[in-house]
C-alpha cells in the first residue's frame, strides 16, 4: 500500500511537470504565432500601399490588367457542358 502511495506521488509530480512543460510550449507557440501574424499583416499593408500607388500612377494599365485577370479567372471557372 505504501509503495502504491509513493508511486502515485511520483506520477503526480511527473504529471505536474508535464503540464508545466506543455504550458511553456503553448506560451512560446502563441508568441511565435503572434510575431508571424504581425509580420504578415505588415507585409500585407506594404503590398496594399504599393498596389494603391501603382493604380494611382497607372490607372489605364491597372484597369486593363484587372480586366485581363478577370477574363482568365472567368475562363477557368466557366461551366462546361456535361459530357453525354
Amino acid at each position: 500500500m505504501r509503495n502504491n502511495h509513493s508511486r502515485l506521488g511520483i506520477m503526480t509530480g511527473e504529471v505536474r511537470h508535464l503540464g508545466r512543460v506543455a504550458a511553456t510550449n503553448a506560451t512560446k507557440a502563441v508568441a511565435t504565432l503572434r510575431k508571424k501574424g504581425r509580420r504578415a499583416l505588415a507585409a500585407a499593408n506594404r503590398a496594399r500601399a504599393e498596389v494603391r500607388t501603382y493604380v494611382i500612377k497607372n490607372p489605364v494599365q491597372s484597369l486593363l490588367i484587372a480586366m485581363g485577370v478577370g477574363a482568365v479567372v472567368g475562363f477557368l471557372l466557366r461551366r462546361r457542358p456535361a459530357a453525354e
